[in-house]
């Protein structure tokens, strides 16, 4: 037909692409709201905008070369040519945007503008160039748009090709868009190679576009119309089976309703019976069982009655609940019972002392739950006498402190007969060498050992002393006759001269020792004495447990109303298991006959209670491999005289530094 009449087979390709652009720009507009994809909503609008230009060009075309160059059969090329720009454009755009939602308002109204501006520059400004001329034919400028379009169509193929674009489209429809863009290139291929109106080249790219447009309308149907309504018809017939279903489920439920009916009046009388039953269970029950709603008792079994002290459990009912509970507990019970009526608890289990009919009490358990009771929540409560196992658990609680007090003093006993044994061996055996000595006129020749073991003996017996002295004064604590003889002194000044007065011996023992305090004077009311023996005592276990090279702090802070003493070392620091037990009297971290270092374990617990004697506090803070720190914190209280000087305060007794130093050895 092209050979025979190019025009009426130009007309013929040209109105069928008109109406499947037509036709696809219906469908998708039409059904962008059931699509399940906005590609063929985008395919829609500009199908639009190229049918509008399809027409112009088929309107305005005269098939004549010998009327080539007249205006009016420019424009119907111009208008072709202005169709081909918008499909490359708009089909390598919608295959960028293919996974992103687009706003079709927005579309149509960039299509709407683009097809206006250019209609109108196409039809009145006459400025486009033209695209055919005799005798050259088609126009260097026709056939370079056509190789742009070729190239646009060219990209959208190779950005639909993508993994996640594939992933976007069903595997028919990709096909269908893929081949379409694929005859669009043949088509616009096809344009550039020929050169006049009647030639093979022309009829094939009329072929071509003709096919595209036609896979093109199989994929927007394929998309818009059949895949939602076999979606739709997939769920009518869904819908259907499960009404069959339910149908049959009712049917099934209906017969088993009926069963039911029949089984309930079975079960009616059964739970009659059943009720008789319970009934006698609960009046049996060895438990007291109370019932009650709103604070007033509605039912009390016989074995509650008993419990209680009274006769008959009529004598309860229509009591209210708080007669029987004891004024201090009435406040908790009501707490946790409304713990179960709010949900938050099944039920309760508390330990209650009650009030019995002659006004004794009674320990009991009670455990607790919600009941329903004539359309209210009303409170079940099982009451079990519990006087009994109190009384063991107080026997055994007794009888674990015995063991505990036994191993106690057994530790102890093994202890201090270690702390005695040590120091008079070593006594005895120096009374036997300077004996040996003497016996032998050997004194001159080994003066110098008499004198280092007369020095052993004196430490040793300072070693005595020092025991026998705790000894004593925990007896006379523990008697009420220890008593502290309190004067205002200036608190600062004692700290100091006691810490100094030590500083020449950590130096022997390789230790240094700072002193810091953020006041120059503190008067208070302490014994100075018994400050003595509490620094010194715990300046010795720092000595005692830090490493030569290390050192020792000794700090005063002024809180205003009280005092704070600290003494700090970097040794080895205690186990957090013994913290809590170190102030414990006869208590120490290591227990065992062969440690380290010696010790009866009364030393902390004297400190302690000088501490406390003072009105005081003692803690401890420690990290086992770091080193401990002790704080003493003591009220600031002043006697109405005058403030003794500080030189009376501490004497700078060295023998008593010996007596609280005598189990460390130099």
């Amino acid at each position: 037909m092209s050979f025979k009449n190019y025009v009426i087979f130009h007309a013929l390709i040209e109105l069928a692409v008109t109406n499947f652009a037509v036709t696809i720009a219906l469908i998708a507009i039409n059904t962008y709201r059931v699509s399940t994809n906005n590609f063929s909503t985008f395919i829609g609008v500009f199908c639009l905008a190229l049918a509008v230009f399809n027409a112009i060009h088929l309107f305005y075309y005269s098939g004549n070369e010998d009327i080539a160059l007249n205006f009016v059969n420019n424009i119907a090329m111009q208008a072709s040519l202005i169709e081909e720009i918008i499909l490359g454009g708009s089909l390598m755009i919608c295959t960028i945007f293919l996974h992103k939602k687009i706003n079709i308002r927005r579309v149509y109204f960039i299509y709407f503008f683009i097809c206006l501006v250019i209609g109108l520059v196409l039809l009145y400004g006459k400025i486009l160039p033209n695209c055919y001329s005799l005798p050259n034919g088609v126009t260097i400028f026709k056939k370079s748009v056509n190789i742009i379009v070729a190239l646009f169509l060219l990209a959208a193929i190779f950005i639909l090709n993508k993994k996640e674009n594939k992933e976007q489209l069903h595997r028919k429809v990709y096909i269908l868009i893929n081949l379409s863009i694929f005859f669009a290139f043949i088509s616009e291929i096809s344009f550039v190679f020929y050169k006049f109106l009647n030639e093979s080249y022309a009829a094939l790219g009329h072929l071509c576009k003709l096919i595209s447009f036609y896979l093109m309308y199989k994929a927007v149907s394929e998309t818009s119309l059949q895949a939602p309504y076999k979606v739709l018809f997939y769920e009518l017939s869904q819908a259907n089976s499960k009404l069959k279903h339910n149908n049959i489920e009712l049917q099934r439920m209906n017969n088993e309703l009926k069963r039911e009916i029949k089984e309930k009046q079975v079960t009616e009388e059964a739970l009659r019976e059943s009720e008789e039953r319970y009934k006698q269970l609960v009046e049996l029950c060895p438990d007291g069982i109370v019932a009650y709603d709103e604070d007033e008792i509605f039912f009390v079994n016989k074995y509650a009655a008993r419990m209680l002290g009274y006769e008959s459990a009529d004598e309860l009912t229509c009591s209210a609940v708080n007669e029987i509970l004891m004024p201090s507990s009435k406040e908790n019970f009501i707490k946790e019972i409304q713990k179960v009526k709010s949900r938050l608890k099944e039920s309760v289990l508390l330990q209650e002392k009650l009030i019995k009919y002659d006004g004794s009490m009674i320990d009991v358990e009670v455990k607790a739950s919600c009941i329903p009771h004539n359309g209210k929540e009303a409170v079940l409560v099982v009451l079990r006498d519990i006087e009994i196992r109190k009384k063991a658990e107080e026997n055994e609680r007794l009888l674990n402190d015995a063991k505990e007090y036994d191993k106690i003093k057994n530790e102890f006993f093994a202890n201090i007969s270690h702390e005695l044994r040590t120091p008079i061996n070593v006594l005895y055996g120096v009374i036997q060498l300077m004996e040996l000595y003497l016996n032998r006129d050997m004194i001159q020749e080994h003066i110098n050992d008499v004198n280092n073991y007369t020095k052993i003996m004196k430490q040793n017996c300072y070693r005595l002393l020092r025991l026998i002295n705790n000894l004593i004064d925990i007896t006379k604590i523990d008697s009420g006759f220890f008593t502290l003889h309190i004067q205002n002194y200036n608190i600062v000044s004692i700290v100091e001269n006691i810490t100094m007065s030590v500083v020449e011996y950590a130096k022997n023992k390789g230790l240094y020792i700072e002193f810091d305090t953020d006041v120059e004077e503190k008067i208070m009311a302490v014994d100075p004495d018994k400050i003595e023996r509490i620094l010194l005592n715990l300046l010795s276990n720092c000595i005692k447990f830090t490493e030569p090279g290390d050192s020792i702090k000794v700090n005063i802070q002024d809180n205003g109303n009280t005092v704070i003493l600290k003494v700090e070392d970097s040794g080895i620091g205690i186990p957090k298991d013994k913290l809590d037990v170190i102030f414990e009297r006869f208590r120490q971290v290591d227990r065992s006959l062969a440690r380290t270092h010696e010790g009866s374990g009364i030393g902390l617990s004297l400190v302690k209670s000088m501490v406390e004697l003072h009105e005081g506090s003692i803690a401890v803070e420690s990290e086992y491999g770091k080193g401990s720190k002790f704080i003493i914190e003591l009220p600031v209280n002043v006697l109405p005289q005058e403030s003794l000087p500080v030189e009376s305060a501490v004497s700078g007794n060295i023998e008593r530094i010996n007596i609280e130093f005598s189990d460390i050895y130099l």
